[in-house]
């Protein structure tokens, strides 16, 4: 069956880090409050491409993990499993593949991100740190392979030093450093650093530094190890690093009962000075046992075949209720889900809550200001925003990837 830019009459519907409460006691930037989301109302038009197949081999691909568009106009899907990057055109038709499994030139071991600086595409190989660079035609142009430093650090056995993260355009390189889950959910991790280097792996500074709780990790915890997931009601901070060299940190933080309830976007320089400093107000909605017990069933449902493996006598019941101790259960919705960075520079944050029909998202301008309210159908992951279109990818019912287009509307 083959599958390339199909033109639908009806509505498609559609859905790295751990991070808690901000430390910017280096920074010195200024802070305001801004009024509510509400200003506009964008939605989606009906998919105008939809890229993908089952078995014509043209179209068939396995799992996308992120989407960037070329200024010529070419689509590029990066496929971990596959450790490739598949170009389409506008239309959805296969325009290349770049890499292959290996450790030639031009070659992935486990490619995780991609972009683009002006004409030049980027693509970050998270196991081997090393970043390919690539023109527009798909010519490989060189890659950097900055110095890593696997070990712990020295003021903290329980963290590793920063390693590379994203290139930033100006050659350089942001690190990270791994958070390691056992050691954040035992609380013997309460820190990691965000750093500045250059190509070759060198620090030249700290960014940030990014806290953590044992609250953030959803834990089962055994007297050596465990098993660690995603917290269902996660309200640590979000982060996104930009390639121009700056932070955008999310304070996310669910509504305590006390003060205005309102989240924090922060800017900060590659420097690690505060650049912006926006409050945003909203109404927080209460967290329901009903919402509670239908995480954590979920959770329970999607984890017990791996955990029986181990524990052939574990219950569905013992794990459910092992795993409802184990949930992070504030009193209020967080108010954030996620946060995404559209091309224009505008800062897309998903709504923890759903709509009506679909998926609400609060949309900012590149200097906080608030832009609009926008909706996106629910089962379609959003992974790429531009001035005209919503791409990303929505799942058939045989957990087959397809890459979908969406016309944005604006009021």
């Amino acid at each position: 069956m083959r599958s390339s830019a199909v033109v639908r009459s009806r509505l498609w519907l559609a859905l790295p880090t751990i991070v808690t409460a901000i430390c910017l006691s280096a920074c010195d930037g200024s802070e305001s409050s801004i009024a509510p989301f509400g200003h506009e109302s964008w939605s989606l038009g009906e998919p105008t491409v939809r890229i993908g197949s089952v078995d014509d081999p043209e179209y068939a691909f396995q799992s996308v993990v992120a989407l960037a568009m070329s200024p010529n106009g070419i689509l590029h899907s990066l496929h971990r499993g596959e450790a490739t990057i598949r170009q389409w055109s506008q239309e959805g038709r296969p325009a290349g593949v770049l890499g292959g499994k290996g450790e030639g030139p031009g070659e992935f071991d486990t490619p995780g991100s991609l972009g683009f600086f002006g004409d030049t595409l980027w693509v970050m190989d998270r196991r081997a740190y090393r970043v390919s660079y690539f023109n527009q035609d798909g010519t490989f142009l060189g890659s950097v392979t900055p110095r890593v430093d696997m070990s712990r650090d020295p003021d903290n056995p329980n963290a590793s030093v920063p390693r590379p993260s994203r290139p930033l355009r100006d050659g350089t390189v942001y690190g990270v450093a791994p958070a390691w889950s056992d050691a954040v959910a035992r609380g013997q991790l309460s820190e990691a650093k965000h750093v500045h280097m250059d190509a070759g792996g060198e620090h030249l500074g700290t960014v940030w530094v990014q806290p953590y709780r044992p609250s953030d990790i959803l834990a089962l915890l055994r007297e050596t190890g465990g098993t660690f997931g995603s917290q269902p009601f996660a309200d640590n901070p979000l982060f996104q690093i930009s390639s121009e060299g700056f932070l955008l940190v999310l304070d996310r933080r669910v509504f305590d009962g006390s003060g205005s309830p309102a989240i924090r976007l922060i800017k900060i320089a590659i420097t690690g000075d505060t650049l912006l400093s926006k409050v945003l107000p909203y109404t927080p909605e209460p967290l329901s046992r009903t919402k509670i017990d239908s995480a954590t069933h979920a959770q329970a449902e999607g984890m017990f075949e791996f955990m029986q493996r181990g524990s052939p006598d574990l219950s569905l019941e013992k794990l459910e209720a092992d795993l409802r101790e184990a949930t992070y259960s504030p009193d209020y919705m967080p108010a954030v889900r996620s946060m995404m960075t559209a091309q224009d520079g505008s800062i897309w944050l998903q709504r923890f809550s759903p709509a009506e029909e679909g998926l609400e998202w609060w949309v900012l301008d590149p200097d906080g200001q608030p832009l609009a309210t926008a909706t996106t159908p629910e089962e379609f992951q959003v992974l790429l925003i531009t001035q005209e279109a919503v791409w990303g990818i929505e799942t058939d019912e045989f957990d087959v990837n397809y890459i979908v287009r969406y016309d944005l509307l604006r009021s």
